[in-house]
C-alpha cells in the first residue's frame, strides 16, 4: 500500500503537494524531519527563554503524536497552537 504525507496551514490548501511513500514508517519519518526542521527554524527567532517554551508548546504535541503513531494506516495531528495540520493517509484517499 502506498501512502501520502503532507501538512498545511489550518483551513488552507498545502503550499507543496503531498509526498508519496511505499511504507507508512517512511511517511512518519518524513513528517518528523519536517517538524524538527520547522521547530529548529522557530528556535532561531527566540529572543527570551520564554520564547523557547512557547515554541516547544507549539511543536511537542504533534511531534510526540507522530512518534506514537505506530503502523496504523492514517495519522492526523495538529501543532499545539492549532495552526498547522500534519497528515498521512493511504494514497488516493482524502
Amino acid at each position: 500500500m502506498r501512502y501520502t504525507a503532507g501538512w498545511n496551514a489550518r483551513g488552507l490548501k498545502p503550499d507543496t503537494p503531498p509526498t508519496s511513500f511505499d511504507d507508512i514508517r517512511d511517511a512518519i519519518a518524513h513528517l518528523v524531519r519536517t517538524i524538527e526542521r520547522r521547530w529548529d527554524d522557530d528556535y532561531r527567532t527566540c529572543e527570551t527563554p520564554d520564547d523557547r517554551l512557547d515554541i516547544d508548546d507549539k511543536w511537542l504535541p504533534v511531534h510526540t503524536a507522530l512518534h506514537n503513531a505506530g503502523d496504523g494506516s492514517t495519522f492526523h495531528g495538529t501543532t499545539g497552537d492549532d495552526s498547522l495540520n500534519f497528515w498521512i493517509r493511504p494514497a488516493g484517499t482524502s
